[in-house]
């Protein structure tokens, strides 16, 4: 976000109870002629890609992780031109709550690992980094509901907002609502699917850990779209999915699977 002057954070020695980036309370902050110095307790160090983060909690990510390597996932990311990026990253929680079959079924079986690398796709914004109160776009890439030719970085308005960022899943977007009132902020993923933990700065972008498995609608109006992330059925699933998975009624424009 832009200052009209530099801050600077100055390493202490003094041991303050305070995580990592955090700074000290204001009366060791010190202005200076030409900026702001700001005293913290540990050395700043720049945060991991979102990749490494999400290796360091095994006991939350490890179903993801797992997802990753089934699908060779890591390898189709890196083969991407992506300058910022927005990942929702759900729990192993949040996969158990498919329910048994549809998880026997997305890692188990030939078939189901192409629908779970479509899925995994659904849970990457390229270009587009979604902070709880601000969101930059990469002009190299394909672009959000923000206008300009060039990057550009918009503040998130108080109380509520709503945002659509289209996925790396062909001509999908999550639909994103941001609800701020005071120091509380609420984030919410296609109506029903809640942001437990906001804001994970990475090298690369940005983490929000989900709820719930994100899933793309019915794409036929002739489907009711009643699933609201719990137990899925496997025919549901590749109902929602056939359009993005070769062998189904269309392939991803993307790249094949």
């Amino acid at each position: 976000m832009s200052t009209s002057s530099p801050r600077w954070l100055l390493p202490t020695s003094y041991d303050f109870p305070f995580p990592l980036f955090r700074e000290l309370p204001p009366d060791v902050v010190q202005i200076a002629k030409n900026g702001v110095i700001h005293a913290v307790d540990h050395v700043v160090l720049p945060p991991p890609p979102v990749g490494r983060q999400l290796t360091l909690f095994p006991q939350v990510f490890s179903t993801l992780l797992l997802a990753y390597e089934k699908t060779d996932f890591v390898s189709f990311v890196h083969g991407l031109s992506i300058n910022g990026s927005t990942v929702f990253a759900p729990s192993n929680h949040a996969f158990a709550k498919l329910g048994p079959r549809a998880n026997a079924f997305l890692f188990n079986t030939d078939t189901g690992l192409k629908y779970l690398k479509a899925i995994l796709k659904y849970h990457i914004v390229a270009n587009t980094t979604l902070y709880s109160d601000a969101l930059y776009k990469n002009a190299d890439g394909p672009g959000s509901d923000l206008d300009g030719g060039e990057d550009a970085e918009t503040d998130v308005p108080a109380r509520h907002t709503h945002v659509d960022l289209p996925t790396l899943l062909g001509d999908t977007s999550v639909a994103v609502d941001i609800t701020r009132w005071a120091a509380f902020t609420r984030i919410r993923v296609n109506s029903y699917v809640p942001v437990t933990i906001q804001d994970g700065v990475a090298k690369n972008g940005v983490v929000h850990v989900v709820g719930r498995v994100l899933i793309p609608p019915h794409k036929h109006p002739k489907n009711k779209d009643s699933w609201a992330g719990g137990e899925i059925e496997v025919e549901e699933l590749k109902e929602r999915l056939a359009d993005y998975v070769d062998g189904g009624r269309g392939k991803d424009p993307i790249t094949e699977l």
